[in-house]
């Protein structure tokens, strides 16, 4: 039996199948008013904010309803769609407004509907300088807008990067990260008895990964704002180790050097990188698609098969190598197709460890380097 929509819902379901097209994916701002989007037919809706696929609530400021717009965005979503009774957002959120017309084309604005598409950047959106923007790193307040995140509080050690290091430290450690991000590694390996350091070139990633700390109950880190790039502010043997996830792969190999090697003076045991490995193929495939549709955030980003000929010219000893975390591969399919990514994860977990095609499959490539010849 057919399921009775209102005149209005019928108009409106019209008006999102003439300008979405089946099997998409939108965002519908609706203030849980229109019945979770049943009304919309053969497309996928989500609610916003969003957690596990079910309404979190209205954001509690711009920042935070930008960053979830664009971690949606990359998970797949193609549009946004503010609905009549959730016009008010449009007043209420200016900054997220702002980012909306600034970087979107609009679709629609009427009494029923305000709809951008998040698959195409506006006419104001300059190509040039996000083409320059794949070829440089990120500066400061590129980096603060992709890490703002919201806090969730830490209460043990559960990611695999903070259980890599972890493994490769002890408890008592003093840890120095170099570029934290949001700290949430850090915060877990707190959680198992490393004492905690902290520096990035954003004051404003320090001071949000001093506040993750302090809402996780955990000592509070010391932070140091600095630039990698420049000679460390520690003096030699400072720390026990010294590493960094997510960081190393925005520079070249004869950039790297000085940067590893500053990160070699200040530890007494050992550095540790994580950065992206060349062997993942599905990151591989997942950034090439996610640049290429203009949806990639993170500028410049050279994988890595290896980072031993670095490690061993900036005096470390001991070099080993080893990929990580090969489940996350799959997801970075997500930025541009979220129904092929959720296919491949479903294939990828049906296959035993020991196939042959998992073979050095890890996202990450960890590189680790003692400080002495030998213990």
């Amino acid at each position: 039996m057919a399921t009775y929509m209102s005149p209005e819902l019928t108009l409106a379901a019209e008006e999102i199948a003439a300008l979405i097209p089946p099997g998409e994916t939108l965002i519908l701002v609706d203030d849980q008013q229109l019945g979770g989007g049943d009304f919309v037919l053969k497309r996928h809706v989500m609610p916003f904010l969003e957690r596990d696929g079910l309404y979190w609530g209205p954001p509690p400021s711009d920042e935070i309803a930008v960053w979830e717009l664009d971690r949606l965005q990359q998970t797949g979503a193609g549009f946004i769609v503010f609905a009549w009774p959730a016009f008010w957002w449009l007043d209420h959120y200016p900054g997220l407004l702002r980012h909306l017309n600034g970087k979107f084309r609009r679709l629609l604005k009427n009494q029923r509907f305000v709809v951008f598409d998040l698959r195409k950047l506006s006419d104001r959106a300059d190509e040039v300088s996000r083409a320059k923007n794949l070829a440089r790193p990120n500066d400061a307040a590129a980096w603060e807008e992709i890490r703002y995140a919201p806090l969730e509080p830490v209460t043990q050690l559960s990611s695999p990067v903070a259980r890599a290091v972890a493994d490769l430290t002890d408890s008592g450690d003093v840890l120095l990260e170099a570029g934290c991000g949001s700290g949430k590694h850090s915060a877990e390996l707190a959680t198992a008895g490393r004492v905690i350091e902290l520096c990035d070139f954003s004051p404003r990633v320090l001071d949000r990964a001093a506040e993750l700390f302090e809402s996780s109950r955990l000592p509070s880190p010391r932070r140091t704002l600095c630039d990698l790039t420049q000679r460390l502010p520690w003096a030699d043997g400072a720390v026990d180790a010294t590493w960094s996830s997510g960081v190393l792969e925005h520079w070249t190999d004869d950039e790297l050097l000085p940067i590893v090697g500053e990160m070699a003076r200040i530890s007494r045991k050992c550095v540790i990188s994580l950065v992206p490995s060349a062997r993942c193929l599905f990151y591989r495939l997942g950034k090439q698609l996610a640049e290429v549709k203009g949806r990639w955030p993170y500028g410049r980003e050279l994988p890595r098969s290896s980072l031993y000929s670095v490690f061993k010219k900036a005096a470390l000893h001991r070099v080993r190598e080893y990929s990580i975390w090969p489940e996350w591969g799959p997801k970075m399919l997500g930025a541009t197709d979220r129904g092929f990514q959720i296919f491949v994860e479903k294939w990828w977990s049906s296959l035993p460890d020991d196939d042959a095609v998992k073979a050095d499959q890890g996202y990450l490539l960890l590189t680790v380097g003692h400080v002495k010849p030998e213990d």
